[in-house]
């Protein structure tokens, strides 16, 4: 009991949650990566910002709300094409892996147990997955037009 008044006074039991949205924890990430990023990732993660999720508050996310996001990316929101569950679950990991750092890194509330079970019903929903693992071999027409222009070259 003397702990909860102590931190009355102190005003911390008086604080308002940490209204930060998906789009800025996005850009508190980027900003504070020690590592380089890569390619990739930011151009993922600048992808995502360009969604409806990027405006949603983080500590208020619903698993309902990342399945939805997934969705929109399978189906090509925001004028891309449809994309495969493999690139969706590429989106999927990078999201999550901001969402992770919430709490620990940035003092945002955030229930890291909203990601996997989104995670988890994306996958069965087929909305995410693996890729496709390539069963045709190229013909032996195929490789010798592959190989073509570079028998002709100087040697």
């Amino acid at each position: 009991m003397k702990r909860i008044e102590k931190e009355y006074e102190q005003g911390r039991l008086l604080q308002q949650p940490t209204q930060t949205t998906v789009g800025e924890l996005i850009d508190m990430v980027v900003k504070s990566h020690r590592k380089d990023l890569g390619k990739t990732k930011k151009q993922v993660l600048t992808a995502i910002k360009r969604f409806d999720v990027a405006g949603y508050e983080v500590a208020s996310l619903k698993t309902s709300d990342l399945i939805e996001f997934a969705t929109q990316v399978a189906e090509g929101g925001h004028g891309q094409s449809a994309r495969t569950p493999s690139t969706t679950a590429n989106y999927m990991s990078h999201l999550s892996g901001c969402l992770r750092l919430a709490l620990p890194v940035f003092d945002i509330p955030f229930e890291r147990q909203i990601v996997t079970e989104a995670r988890e019903a994306t996958t069965l929903l087929g909305v995410t997955g693996k890729s496709k693992r390539r069963t045709r071999r190229p013909s032996l027409e195929e490789l010798d037009a592959f190989d073509q222009p570079h028998l002709s070259g100087p040697v």
